[in-house]
């Protein structure tokens, strides 16, 4: 795409995280997300995603990379016989540095929120997750860092 593409693009995912933030997923339109971004054309989200699961699947996505890259830094740093304590710091620091370098207010934290809270949309969301090669790694790592707890426990866990 064209950098005046990319820019249209980038401005109506603020503007969609901004209004799903502030007023859930469902509450809110593609003409409404078109309005807040300033452009004139209503079809404008529809042109650039498609449909609604994929506007919401690229804000899911947006800093994938960003935080895909700053994990493999974390995890490079662990040595083989990581405890829990340092997997879990590699899984989640990359959030909280990121969430801590957005602009205030930033919309992403409240975002992911309202994302949990529509069934079809979580389902995006679990499996944005899941398709981190770098968050895979960390969990087989962390697996392998709890073998010593019973299964029971983990079943009791679970509920």
């Amino acid at each position: 795409m064209g950098k005046h593409s990319d820019k249209a693009r980038e401005i109506l995912l603020d503007s969609a995280q901004e209004l799903f933030a502030l007023h859930g997923i469902d509450a809110v339109s593609n003409r409404r997300i078109a309005e807040h971004a300033g452009t004139a054309n209503h079809s404008a989200v529809a042109y650039h995603f498609g449909d609604r699961d994929e506007l919401v699947r690229a804000l899911l996505n947006r800093h994938r990379e960003e935080m895909g890259k700053r994990r493999r830094e974390l995890i490079a740093t662990l040595p083989e016989d990581a405890g829990v304590r340092d997997i879990l710091a590699c899984m989640i620091l990359p959030w909280i540095e990121y969430l801590a370098s957005r602009p205030m207010p930033s919309w992403h934290a409240r975002f992911l929120f309202q994302v949990r809270s529509v069934p079809s949309v979580a389902d995006a969301l679990g499996s944005s997750v899941v398709e981190s090669p770098e968050v895979e790694a960390l969990i087989h790592r962390m697996q392998t860092a709890l073998n010593h707890v019973p299964p029971e426990a983990w079943s009791a866990a679970a509920h």
